[in-house]
């Protein structure tokens, strides 16, 4: 119970005069400020090794099901400076409704959520590093490319399969309709050439971090990717845009997940733009 006139009382008066959010927000934003951390990665380490003996590490990699489309393996050198395309960055909001290649959208795909490398470290399993950071190398954003306007692929949702650099066709069941349904109404996500859906695998964080500062955590690495994403589409001649407003619900129902294993987290797309 808060004392009337204690500085607790002060302070939570000050959040009464400030913040527009509800309680929710509020509870999480303190409760996950005081979290333990071990800080030594030697003590961490014989930590996780303990953990691993009865609670193995989840996979690294999410499959869903065969290959559909091998992407190219020889990616393309992004053009123009970091410079450059820090300047000419913009979020686009009027596409050209054009055809990209299938080779541009294997590069935005290896360039932005791609294994750069994979390590195995017993006990630990297998796992990749990204172009991105990712809180303790866990990586947990996996990537879906709803195709709609892709030269040699067939219109429909994918799921990116990061370890083998392929594409696994989810269904076809995606119109220009329910793209824009998935972003609340944001009618120019219709006139994209593709369309990204980030979801986080939450195991693969909880394993090593089962404490809830993490799921702050999860939404930094969503983005890392989303600022990555930005770059790599500007610097191949393409308009990016991101958002979080998702009916997560129906995200949820099209990408065919639970909600609970693998939540939505995510929302992005590009395409030519339709003026400068």
């Amino acid at each position: 119970m808060t004392i009337v006139g204690s500085e607790a009382d002060r302070h939570e008066q000050d959040i009464d005069a400030v913040w527009r959010w509800g309680q929710p927000t509020r509870w999480f934003h303190f409760s996950t400020q005081q979290q333990e951390f071990l800080g030594n990665p030697e003590a961490e380490r014989v930590v996780l090794a303990e953990r691993a003996l009865d609670d193995p590490p989840p996979e690294a990699f999410l499959s869903r099901g065969s290959i559909d489309i091998l992407l190219p393996r020889e990616m393309p050198s992004l053009p123009g400076s970091l410079e450059n395309v820090l300047e000419n960055r913009r979020t686009c909001r009027q596409f050209a409704r054009k055809n990209i290649s299938l080779e541009t959208l294997s590069c935005i795909l290896y360039s932005v959520w791609g294994a750069r490398k994979k390590i195995k470290d017993p006990p630990f399993g297998e796992f990749v590093l990204k172009s991105s950071p990712s809180g303790g190398a866990r990586h947990p954003t996996e990537v879906y490319a709803i195709v709609r306007r892709t030269t040699d692929v067939e219109p429909g949702l994918y799921h990116y399969n990061v370890s083998r650099n392929g594409l696994t066709r989810i269904h076809n069941d995606v119109s220009e309709e329910v793209v824009s349904r998935l972003c609340r109404g944001q009618e120019w996500f219709k006139d994209a050439s593709v369309s990204f859906l980030m979801t986080g695998v939450l195991p693969r964080i909880m394993w090593k971090y089962p404490i809830d500062h993490a799921y702050r955590v999860l939404q930094m690495d969503a983005g890392h990717l989303g600022q990555t994403f930005h770059l790599v589409c500007t610097a191949l001649g393409l308009g990016p845009v991101t958002t979080a407003a998702i009916d997560f619900k129906m995200a949820e129902t099209v990408l065919q997940i639970d909600g609970v294993r693998e939540v939505v987290l995510y929302m992005g797309a590009t395409g030519y733009p339709a003026s400068q």
